[in-house]
Formats: C-alpha cells, sequence, structure tokens
C-alpha cells in the first residue's frame, strides 16, 4: 500500500431516505476501490446538519431516483452516472441515477433473500459507479480506461460481482494527478 497523498471529502446527498446498509456499503467499496490510489475519504451527508469538514479536495456526489435494492420503477436506457463538463472542463460534481444502477442489474439483488445483504450488494454496485466518476472528477478527464472501474460501461456482473476493481494503470493515472 502507497501512503496517503490526498486527503479527500466526498460530500453526498441522497435524494430519498436510503437504508444505512446500502450508504455503509456504499462508502466501504468506493474507498475499497480506490484506496489503492492513495486516497484517505471522508465522507459527509450534506442533508447533516454537522458543517462540512475541510480537505484538501472535495467531491459532491448526488443520489437521485430510489436507492435501494428493490423497487417496481421502470427505467429507460440512460448512463448510470454522469460527472458534469462544462467548457470542456470536469467537474468535481457527479450525479448517479439509482434506478438506472438497479435496472441495469435487473434481478441480481432479489437474492439473497435477506435484506440487509440485498441492500449491501446495491451499496457496492453504487460505489463502483460513484468511483468510476471520482476517476473523471480526480483526473478532470472523460477518459475512460480499458478494463475495471474507470472503464466506459458496467454490465450486470461488474455492479454485482464480488470483485471489481481499478485496473493498474488507472491506478497510476489517479495517483499521477497529485505527484
Amino acid at each position: 500500500m502507497h501512503s496517503v497523498v490526498l486527503l479527500a471529502l466526498i460530500a453526498y446527498r441522497f435524494d430519498a431516505p436510503v437504508s444505512r446498509h446500502v450508504v455503509d456499503a456504499m462508502q466501504e467499496e468506493t474507498t475499497r476501490i480506490l484506496e489503492r490510489a492513495g486516497i484517505e475519504f471522508q465522507w459527509w451527508d450534506r442533508n447533516s446538519p454537522i458543517p462540512m469538514p475541510e480537505a484538501s479536495q472535495i467531491y459532491v456526489l448526488g443520489f437521485h431516483g430510489h436507492c435501494g435494492p428493490i423497487s417496481s420503477a421502470d427505467s429507460v436506457h440512460a448512463p448510470l452516472a454522469v460527472t458534469h463538463v462544462v467548457d470542456g472542463e470536469v467537474l468535481p460534481f457527479s450525479d448517479v441515477d439509482c434506478d438506472q444502477i438497479r435496472a441495469t442489474a435487473r434481478n441480481a439483488f432479489g437474492f439473497p433473500r435477506d435484506l440487509a445483504k440485498r441492500e449491501e450488494a446495491f451499496g457496492r454496485a453504487l460505489a463502483r459507479v460513484a468511483a468510476h466518476e471520482l476517476v473523471h472528477s480526480i483526473t478532470k478527464s472523460a477518459a475512460h480506461g480499458r478494463r475495471g472501474v474507470a472503464r466506459a460501461a458496467f454490465t450486470q456482473d461488474d455492479l454485482t460481482a464480488d470483485e471489481f476493481s481499478l485496473a493498474p494503470e488507472d491506478v497510476d493515472r489517479v495517483r499521477d494527478c497529485f505527484r
């Protein structure tokens, strides 16, 4: 493990109430994916009455739609998330579409029967999409990797696999942004 090169604050907000299992799993998986690049994360819920902590970098994630593993909502084909770009500059603001993530993973969150396990699996799926968008924000680039979390599109298997990480070349690309 490389030493920490950056303390980054991830300021996040869910539009609707979400289970603590989903949030915890999302935070743990995002941290796991990006820690190899030497980034230490601090999480701050933008709905929290606690003042925003200080950090050397701030990244903003908004989670929209129903952010739980079960819903009867139908979804059309659309991006899982988007990082905002203005005049060609990649900004540290991303929006994650929970409904699209659930639609992409289809019925994968229906099993196991244990609700906490489904919520944990859904939280990991959110994390993988969030980590992808954070790579765009951190590198200030719309470029995608060839494999792993930084590649352009995810499958159901990518969202639900036991392991899905940044490829070594993308770890280096993120790390290089802080040298």
